[in-house]
């Protein structure tokens, strides 16, 4: 049966769904009888960890129902915006007037400071209208459902009343911008406010005897419609936003009784969902732009669809990307249980949200993703009946060396006690979340991060020069530089070979792209002590290359003398590079960076005269930092070799390595790890696979 359904949801893609009348969603609600009455079973318990969760629940909505709600004057901002532009980091609220920089000290007044605060005072009235709307469906008393009633009525009445505006600061009055909204600055924070809290919570209290069939109107005519056919100004095809858009169309048409909402979220040909499922997920299952952050952003618009669309007897949970969706970012844990940070992501887990996790568990009957949902109770888990706190039978899978080729990245995964696991970045560049950072990787060892990629500010600062020069831009990554620019956003990679063998998986990529005339190739090799990183650069035009690593520790230190300098003319986003120290040395270098538990001792040979700067670079924000290394060579050249090895080494033992040598020998490049009593040989000839014999 599972099979046939699974069928469908493929034809469904490659044909498209049939269009969405009246007749399918009838009488039907967001939430089933069974799921109603698992609520207020659960409330009516008066034990239990269900019970726990809406007793919380409902002690929010009493604090909620104390204080009339309080509208703001206008739509809000975007938090982009919530920052200070001389320091580059996120402001703090004094008051709602008073918007201070921790840095500098100073304060910001009006526009567009204070409608950021009004952004989260909408953003909270909405939260508290869903949490009367469920003390409400859980308790049935009726002084919960009448404050959700008057924040759907207050919206309703303002709606149209607020400016239409976008998310420029130099907007104030009415915007003719397509992305532009009332509520909020973007059609994007409307259509997820609409999906997560105005469908399911007049859902919620749709029956209460008080909510009138004028005010059933009202907020039908004057806030549903108007939102929804904004919406439908933004077209946004293969895009997070338009998955919202189609996730708000589906919810608020079944709530509201609008199948042509509904067809158009699923069956528009360029903007559809089941569009949306052929062009902008991997073949391996991530979502396309390649931030872990924004495929958990996605999914949670694809899981409301998917989960609204059930309301009208529709299956999309089934459609074989979204099941890829759910489960790949498992496949990428890292050692310390987070997700790479590539491209636009802050730190993520490989958990899926109960809003996400639940329906899709109760929809595809599949034990295994008991795993990688929260091991605690949640309205979700009580409506959908799963108990997180029985035992999880199905033991956690094995993570080995993997490539997702699609997706763009290798990892590889040492089975030693140091517990090494490195990825290697070969993703194109997708787009506005996307980072220009091609061949670039990511080390952990010891259970720890040791190399890092910063992903985006945790501030979400991309209007200002910190994000594009720095986050997006190329030297904050573990790649290299050609002439300290920035790459140009590489289109295309070649995956040139994937070795999972365990006792030293591999991988290996190429691109011509990233820069104008440049093809490099990366290659990464991971023993159970080191990972090996070879770089192969040839250029049209003689050039200085920068081998950049970036790395979670408290402080460098480097083999060879450093002398303060100034570097922060050198290329773009160097000025953010703090406490910098100028080197050189002949062929090879090395530097230890110490974290508190462990040293990694890097050694990067490229022959010839090098030169090399140590400073910090922003981490999260441009006040947390972390050390790095940029190592070049001191006279341009058409081509280049680099050979690193990075190698954890716990506090008061002595590194193995001693050092390191590379030799290209008519396109076989040799390069030797020197250790005690003998050398790890690695040989690759650039186009077939590596081959390394290791010392014993």
């Amino acid at each position: 049966m599972q099979l046939i359904v699974q069928c469908i949801a493929v034809a469904l893609i490659v044909c498209g769904a049939r269009t969405v009348t009246a007749e399918d969603i009838g009488e039907l609600k967001l939430m089933s009888k069974d799921e109603i009455t698992r609520i207020q079973a659960a409330w009516q318990s008066k034990t239990g960890p269900d019970y726990q969760v809406l007793e919380k629940i409902v002690r929010k909505a009493d604090d909620a129902v104390k204080n009339p709600v309080v509208f703001p004057p206008r739509g809000g901002q975007h938090n982009q915006w919530y920052q200070c532009s001389k320091c580059e980091c996120a402001l703090k609220t004094l008051s709602p007037a008073q918007h201070q920089c921790p840095v500098c000290k100073k304060i910001y007044t009006g526009y567009p400071y204070d409608d950021c605060i009004y952004a989260k005072k909408h953003s909270a009235n909405f939260s508290d209208m869903l949490t009367c709307a469920r003390a409400y469906l859980a308790t049935g008393d009726k002084k919960y459902a009448e404050y959700a009633k008057s924040v759907l009525l207050g919206y309703a009445e303002r709606y149209e009343k607020y400016p239409h505006h976008d998310n420029s600061s130099g907007v104030k009055q009415n915007s003719t911008s397509r992305s532009g909204a009332h509520i909020y600055e973007q059609t994007l924070n409307e259509a997820s406010e609409a999906a997560t809290t105005i469908a399911p919570a007049y859902d919620m209290i749709r029956n209460y005897a008080g909510l009138a069939s004028e005010d059933r109107q009202k907020i039908k005519n004057s806030l549903v419609l108007p939102l929804l056919r904004n919406l439908e100004l933004n077209k946004a095809g293969k895009n997070n936003w338009q998955s919202w858009h189609n996730a708000a169309m589906v919810s608020l048409g079944v709530a509201f009784g609008l199948p042509e909402w509904i067809d158009k979220a699923l069956n528009d040909p360029q903007n559809g969902f089941y569009y949306q499922m052929k062009i902008s997920v991997t073949e391996d299952g991530l979502w396309y732009e390649g931030s872990m952050s924004y495929h958990y952003y996605t999914l949670s618009a694809l899981a409301l669809t998917a989960q609204s669309a059930t309301s009208a007897g529709i299956d999309l949970w089934h459609t074989p990307q979204l099941v890829k969706m759910l489960k790949i970012p498992s496949l990428y844990a890292m050692p310390d249980g987070t997700l790479p940070r590539f491209a636009d992501s802050v730190n993520s887990r490989p958990v899926l949200q109960s809003a996400v996790g639940e329906p899709a568990r109760a929809a595809l009957h599949d034990p295994e993703m008991d795993s990688i949902l929260p091991g605690y109770a949640s309205w979700e888990s009580i409506q959908y009946g799963r108990n997180p706190l029985e035992p999880v039978n199905i033991a956690p899978p094995v993570l080995n060396s993997i490539v997702f080729k699609d997706a763009g990245h290798a990892i590889l995964r040492s089975r030693g006690s140091k517990q090494l696991t490195a990825v290697l970045s070969f993703a194109p560049y997708r787009g506005f979340h996307s980072h220009f950072d091609m061949l670039s990787f990511i080390f952990f060892g010891f259970g720890q991060e040791i190399c890092v990629d910063p992903g985006r500010a945790s501030s979400q600062a991309y209007r200002l020069p910190i994000h594009n020069f720095w986050y997006k831009g190329t030297v904050s990554h573990n790649a290299v530089l050609t002439d300290f620019n920035p790459q140009q956003g590489a289109k295309s990679s070649r995956l040139l070979f994937f070795n999972p063998d365990s006792a030293c998986p591999a991988a290996a990529a190429e691109t011509g792209d990233a820069y104008s005339g440049v093809s490099q190739i990366r290659l990464l090799a991971l023993t159970p002590d080191y990972l090996l990183v070879v770089d192969i650069i040839n250029s049209k035009t003689p050039s200085v290359f920068g081998w950049t690593c970036h790395f979670e520790a408290e402080k460098i230190t480097s083999g060879t003398p450093v002398q303060g300098a100034d570097i922060s003319k050198t290329g773009p986003g160097f000025d953010y590079i703090k406490n910098a120290g100028l080197g050189s040395a002949m062929n090879t270098t090395g530097f230890e960076f110490m974290q508190k538990s462990f040293k990694t001792y890097l050694n990067v040979y490229a022959g010839g005269r090098l030169n090399f700067f140590t400073g910090n670079g922003p981490k999260e924000d441009i006040n947390k930092r972390c050390p790095m290394v940029i190592v070049s060579n001191a006279e341009k050249t058409g081509s280049i070799c680099f050979a690193a090895t990075l190698e954890p080494v716990k506090t008061g033992e002595k590194p193995a390595i001693e050092k390191i040598e590379l030799n290209d020998d008519n396109g076989l490049l040799t390069v030797r790890v020197f250790k005690a009593g003998g050398a790890d040989v690695f040989k690759y000839d650039k186009k077939a696979k590596l081959t390394a014999e290791f010392s014993k």
